[in-house]
Parts: structure tokens; C-alpha cells; sequence
């Protein structure tokens, strides 16, 4: 049954924002772990958004499926929901706020929806396949930037075994190539920022699907250029950036990734 993309994208925004409200009403609760470890941190509080952005999605599509960071739910339906409660837990964690909750949908592995919730900011990005990309229902775009040396990066430090270069090489070069280069944490809100015009690229080079399903929807019906350069069962390579330097960055960063 073919479900209208409005229709996904409205429980697509009310998952997200009832998934980042959750986490932001419990933020005394932040420090609450599952697990740390070196670079990683597993919260109670990521198991429980993902439980109310499941239970949001379930009750308007009880037989879709989910694939999502703390919990997965095969399903024989066409329509997959893909779930990171909270992305970029670190941030969370030490109460900084650049964190958000991200869902998106997809039919038979084409993104269909997708929508990004920054609760401390109260900005929700948010996109369909055939839709404009907004934000707080505003219309949003990327940055009519030429060149690199112009631009800021956002670089995430996921590593890919098959890749040329540690990620800390590749920050190392990749500086002196940009205007300037942040590490901010959550690659969701890093995609929505360069399809907001915040930033000019983001690159990661080792990272989760449910990372970037939403955002990657996002920069693209915003009008960004999305390049996903290799891909496995859940982990992905990205560049992500303005038009205008698309061909110079993937140029500058082929012997690196």
C-alpha cells in the first residue's frame, strides 16, 4: 500500500520532536550510562527515545519495520523507519547543544521523509522526497560558495579500515585546504546546517546509516550535494556540500577517503 509522503513526514517530525523532548526533559538524567568507553557512550536515556520514537511511529504504522540504533524490527513491509534518538550523545552528555534526534523513512531503500529535531535550539529540519527542505517550515538553502578556501568544513571522525588516512591525518590536511575546519559531533545536525547555509561541507568518512538518513534527505531537497562513496550493511562514507564546491572538494579529498 503506497502511504502519501506527507502522511510519513508529519510522524516523521512528531517521532523526532517527541524522541528530543524526552532527552531534553530528562537531561538531569544525561550522565545516566549504559556503557562508556574510549571515544563512545551508551545512555538509558538513548534505549528510552528510541522507545518514543518507535512507539510514535508504531501507533500511525504498526506493520512497518525499524532499523534503528538501539533497536531494530524486521517487518515484511515496504516502509522502513530509521532511527537515531539521540545523535551526538557526547554532546549530550556534557550538557552541550549540539545534539539532536533523528528519523527518517524509506520504501523499498529510497529515502522517502525525513526530519531532524534540535531541542535545545527548537529548530526541526525537515524534507520529503518530492518536498522543499524547511526549517521550522521555513524554506532553507545551501551557501552559493565557489571554492574551498572560502568555506567551512565539518568533519566528522569516523574511520573506515579501508580508507588511505587516519582521520586525523585527513583533518590535518584538509585545514590548510579550508577557510576553516569543525569537529562538531552529530553528523544529523552537521547535514542540516550545510543544507541551511551554516556551513559548506561536512565529511565523514565511517558512519552509521541511521546518521544520516534524515540529514543526508534534508541537504539533498535543499539543494546540496550528497555523495555517499562507499556503503556496507549499516556504515557509510559522506561528503556532503554546497553546489558550488562539489567538484573541487571530492577532487581534494579522493586520495584521502
Amino acid at each position: 500500500m503506497t502511504i502519501d509522503e506527507l502522511s510519513l513526514l508529519e510522524t516523521a517530525k512528531a517521532s523526532a520532536r517527541a524522541a528530543g523532548m524526552h532527552a531534553r526533559n530528562n537531561r538531569h538524567r544525561c550522565q545516566d550510562a549504559d556503557k562508556i568507553e574510549s571515544h563512545d557512550i551508551k545512555l538509558v536515556l538513548d534505549r528510552e527515545c528510541q522507545e518514543v520514537a518507535e512507539q510514535t511511529i508504531l501507533e500511525k504504522f504498526p506493520s512497518h519495520g525499524i532499523l534503528g540504533e538501539e533497536n531494530s524490527i524486521a517487518s515484511d513491509s515496504e516502509y522502513e523507519w530509521i532511527i537515531d534518538p539521540i545523535d551526538g550523545t557526547i554532546n549530550f552528555f556534557h550538557s552541550l547543544s549540539h545534539w539532536c534526534s533523528s528519523i527518517a523513512v524509506r520504501k523499498e531503500g529510497e529515502m522517502i521523509a525525513g526530519a531532524v529535531f534540535l531541542p535545545d535550539f527548537d529548530e526541526m529540519y525537515a524534507a520529503s522526497a518530492n518536498g522543499p527542505a524547511l526549517c521550522n517550515d521555513i524554506p532553507i538553502k545551501p551557501t552559493d560558495t565557489r571554492s574551498i578556501d572560502q568555506s567551512m568544513l565539518l568533519y566528522g571522525l569516523g574511520k573506515s579500515p579501508d580508507s588511505n588516512a587516519s582521520p586525523y591525518d585527513c583533518i590535518r590536511i584538509l585545514y590548510h585546504k579550508f577557510h576553516i575546519t569543525r569537529v562538531l559531533g552529530a553528523a544529523a545536525v552537521d547535514l542540516c546546517f550545510v543544507a541551511c547555509g551554516k556551513a559548506d561541507a561536512y565529511i565523514d568518512n565511517h558512519i552509521h546509516i541511521w546518521d544520516v538518513a534524515a540529514g543526508g534527505l534534508i541537504a539533498q531537497r535543499a539543494g546540496a550535494n550528497l555523495a555517499i562513496l562507499e556503503q556496507e550493511e549499516k556504515r557509510i562514507q559522506v561528503i556532503c556540500s554546497s553546489p558550488g564546491i562539489s567538484d573541487e572538494l571530492l577532487s581534494e579529498t579522493s586520495d584521502l577517503l
